[in-house]
């Protein structure tokens, strides 16, 4: 029937439309008998329109698309776009098409059901409602893996429920409230993104993105997934498990499935929602210390970036500098993560431009940005609620994103593993200064073999410094009479990267790096700096799965680096010292460079 090749296609009243709505199409009893092949009258003669929000979509196992949309009302139903394959001599055939055209040139149906917010009017001929029952909301989305959250299941077709189940475990308990809702208590259940199903007489509800829910453990994240935009290439979540017993680990986004994954003790293992996925936030749950790095490719260039978990969240942090001015300085965004359980009001300002101001809802994510035109620094992030902060930015055909800092971050003496302005390709180093407390610091940065920077950074400022073409080595140690916040922003070629400096609070006897590749095209080198903040000698191991431990002395104050043999992929990378040391990874990509702290 829905494709008009029923024996009463004749009988639809094509040249007449009539406005409804979804709550009087759902009033409409379901009859006593379905006809083999003939219509019921007059709902399925009748051709009727109605003004709704399209809030999920989906490309079925049959090339039908099915679309769930709202009226203003709050009632919801399921309509589908047919498959004009399946409709081959149909009088709707001409409609199916332009139908199939119009919302093929808006959105991209996958397997799953993705989420959005979009008014339309849909001209709909009537089939009666599913007996089956269908959720399409849980709220709350999520509650802790030892269970008790309520939840409220929103759908249709309630009616009769005879059981909920959070994936396999049932409920422990639920309450029929009416036809389109149910109320029930979350199961003790292994961290892990389950589907609530609800069974009643007439079957289980079918799975979709809006019945999922998730029980958290550890949390952590990050900020934005993205392997629908051009030149995003490959975007992977890496998980290392540190620790000696097995992992359970869901990874989760809005708009798409959660990813279940289980990783062994003193693991790695990786994952990734596929292509044409966007959004954000993304949150790892772990039921083990498990820590995580999102690896992106963007056209031929790599960047790397820890995720950070609600304890590193602050009413106020900073960010070095902003550029939307220089030559190849296409995008810099100031993301916001709100991992808390109330709204924020975020303001985001920047000397010499008009401030920014966001609400993040409670575990939700969205970014802002300054005009074109607008550069310096510092970026100052001030919320109602901690959050966590980040500047995704995009020069020439390269991608960088650096977490802000708060305060409490900054430090009287840091320290950066390697300076080069003097390998073919490195454009520009500069160190950034940014001064949060009230008094003004008088930094000294120094390089071994370079003559010291000196450099006075007034109360909430910043300045840079660097030093001569063709300076090269390592460390570079910053020494402040105030704490500052430091970091290295480096051009290699036509591409960017930030990395913030770090204290000797930070280093340690053993880190991790997550993945290592000296083998796949482009990756030039891959070397693994070790920095010893300390006075006494520390002797280093490096080891990775099926190669050959690196060993390396590095001397109180200095500075060295390993690499794998040519050919060499895989994770962890294990650091392993008798002193603390800070462990950084520096990769070439092709033209592009990056580097991350060791964790």
């Amino acid at each position: 029937m829905k494709t008009g090749t029923d024996a009463d296609a004749g009988l639809v009243n094509v040249g007449t439309i009539t406005p409804t709505t979804i709550a009087t199409m759902r009033s409409y009893p379901a009859p006593g008998t379905l006809p083999a092949n003939n219509r019921v009258q007059p709902q399925e003669t009748t051709v009727y329109s109605i003004d709704a929000t399209l809030i999920e979509y989906k490309l079925e196992t049959d090339s039908d698309y099915h679309l769930v949309i709202r009226d203003g009302g709050g009632s919801t139903i399921i309509t589908e776009i047919a498959d004009p394959a399946c409709s081959a001599g149909s009088r709707f055939l001409a409609s199916i098409q332009s139908s199939r055209g119009e919302f093929d040139s808006q959105f991209t149906a996958t397997g799953s059901f993705k989420t959005t917010s979009v008014p339309v009017r849909l001209d709909i001929q009537f089939n009666p409602p599913p007996a089956s029952a269908t959720v399409l909301s849980v709220t709350p989305n999520s509650g802790p893996a030892a269970g008790g959250t309520s939840v409220t299941i929103s759908g249709i077709n309630f009616t009769g429920a005879t059981a909920v189940t959070f994936g396999p475990t049932p409920a422990a308990g639920f309450t029929f409230v009416s036809d389109t809702q149910l109320n029930a208590i979350s199961p003790a259940e292994t961290v892990s993104t389950v589907d609530l199903i609800v069974t009643t007489p007439s079957g289980t509800s079918s799975i979709s993105i809006s019945d999922q829910f998730t029980f958290t453990g550890m949390t952590s994240y990050f900020q934005w997934f993205d392997l629908a935009s051009a030149g995003m290439v490959n975007d992977n979540v890496h998980l290392i498990n540190a620790g000696g017993s097995l992992a359970h680990v869901t990874i989760t986004m809005p708009g798409a499935r959660g990813i279940n994954l289980t990783v062994d003790a003193s693991a790695e293992i990786h994952a990734t929602f596929g292509s044409g996925f966007v959004g954000g936030p993304v949150m790892v749950n772990a039921d083990q210390p498990v820590r995580a790095s999102q690896r992106v490719q963007y056209y031929q260039t790599f960047n790397e970036v820890w995720a950070e978990n609600a304890t590193q969240a602050a009413t106020t942090s900073y960010i070095n500098w902003f550029d939307k001015a220089s030559a190849g300085m296409y995008n810099d965004n100031i993301h916001l993560l709100n991992p808390g359980n109330a709204s924020a009001t975020v303001t985001v300002s920047l000397p010499g431009a008009s401030p920014l101001t966001a609400t993040v809802a409670a575990g939700g994510e969205t970014y802002v940005s300054f005009p074109q035109g607008t550069i310096g620094g510092p970026v100052t992030i001030s919320a109602t609620q901690p959050v966590l902060a980040s500047q995704r930015v995009q020069y020439y055909s390269s991608f960088n994103e650096v977490w802000a800092q708060s305060a409490a971050q900054a430090a009287t003496t840091s320290y950066v593993n390697w300076y080069d302005k003097a390998s073919a390709g490195m454009n520009n180093d500069n160190i950034h200064l940014l001064n949060p407390r009230s008094v003004s610091a008088t930094v000294t940065v120094s390089l071994p073999g370079a003559t010291a920077v000196v450099a006075t950074v007034d109360a909430g400022a910043e300045g840079y410094v660097n030093f001569p073409q063709g300076t090269i080595g390592g460390p570079v140690t910053v020494s402040s009479t105030q704490p500052v916040l430091a970091s290295q922003r480096v051009q290699y070629y036509q591409t960017f990267n930030e990395v913030s400096a770090q204290s000797v609070s930070a280093a340690a006897t053993v880190s991790y790096v997550n993945w290592y590749d000296n083998a796949s095209p482009g990756m030039v080198n891959d070397n693994i700096h070790l920095l010893n903040p300390g006075t006494a000698t520390a002797t280093v191991t490096v080891s990775l799965t099926g190669s050959v431990s690196q060993i390396a002395t590095v001397p109180g104050g200095g500075e060295a680096y390993v690499n794998f043999a040519q050919g060499t992929i895989g994770g962890p990378v294990h650091v392993s010292a008798d002193q603390p040391v800070l462990a950084s990874q520096r990769v070439q990509y092709y033209s592009s460079f990056n580097e991350i702290w060791a964790a």
